[in-house]
């Protein structure tokens, strides 16, 4: 992958929307928590999305909303 290091691993990521208040979190809530840009936290989502472990839903004219698959739990859960 081109462009920056990633500073926060895809761990990290998958850890905070499991540590979630509710049941599903949204980019600029992990953006907050994790101390990135929107555009970052957007792109690392994206990709775990691509990559299978977790889901995504639009709710609403611009809310997106994550939540862990079954593989991205089992990847939490291993990590």
């Amino acid at each position: 992958m081109a462009g920056r290091p990633k500073d926060v691993s895809d761990d990290e990521i998958l850890h905070e929307v499991a540590l979630a208040r509710g049941p599903v979190v949204t980019a600029p809530e992990l953006a907050d928590r994790l101390d990135m840009s929107g555009a970052g936290v957007n792109k690392r989502l994206d990709q775990l999305v691509e990559d299978g472990y977790l889901h995504e839903r639009q709710v609403g004219a611009n809310a997106i909303v994550y939540w862990l698959t079954d593989e991205g739990r089992v990847r939490v859960a291993d990590s």
